[in-house]
């Protein structure tokens, strides 16, 4: 590999933190006194935390070459599930938690079904079903905000720990869970690659082989 190449390489993988890092500066430059301060990371690493989880769940689909377009679908259906269930149905927390966290499985499990066994596209199963998840949290819930879970639920996510919530400790060690299996396991290359195998035209077991036969 060529220097030209590694540095090419460097900055593709490492651009993302340095825009991060030239925002800092930006605005920590045009607004020290609000910006810099304790409360302001505070705020930020506590109000992402739903779109981190988000994000490494689309990565999972993208490095196996597929694309899931239901993903945030998926995660307003379960949290929609759970104060419908706590609070307007009177299930104790406990179920109500683990019920919620099934529907989110069922759903990523019927996604699985109709793009592994249908060999429908994934681009439009997940648009199909991400519209279906949608519509059941909406109507599980009549269209209304329903709110009234236990201040322990919050405390999963908001407890501070070292100056920062608890959440933002989660989302660094599910990256680092990622990246030990992007980096030390052979699975992601192995499905990836035997997928654009399988889905290749006029290979055994391609949906194109059994159309030309």
């Amino acid at each position: 590999m060529s220097r030209g190449q590694y540095a090419w390489q460097i900055a593709e993988r490492y651009s993302l933190i340095a825009v991060w890092a030239l925002m800092i500066v930006v605005y920590g430059l045009a607004a020290p006194s609000t910006f810099l301060t304790v409360g302001t990371f505070d705020t930020i690493a506590g109000s992402q935390e739903p779109l981190v989880f988000i994000s490494f769940a689309l990565l999972v689909t993208f490095l196996v070459g597929e694309f899931d377009l239901s993903v945030a679908s998926m995660l307003g259906l379960s949290a929609t599930l759970l104060p419908v269930l706590y609070t307007l149905h009177h299930v104790a927390l406990p179920l109500a938690i683990i019920i919620s966290v099934l529907a989110g499985v069922v759903a990523g499990a019927v996604n699985g079904f109709l793009v592994i066994v249908v060999r429908v596209s994934p681009i439009v199963a997940t648009l199909g079903t991400g519209t279906l998840w949608l519509g059941v949290a909406l109507g599980i819930s009549n269209l209304e905000t329903v709110g009234g879970l236990p201040s322990s639920i919050a405390n999963i996510s908001n407890w501070p720990l070292f100056g920062l919530p608890i959440s933002f400790y989660y989302g660094i060690l599910l990256m680092l869970v990622i990246a030990y299996v992007i980096r030390y396991t052979p699975w992601v290359a192995t499905r990836s690659s035997s997928e654009r195998i399988g889905r290749s035209p006029g290979l055994p077991g391609s949906a194109s082989t059994g159309s030309a036969s």
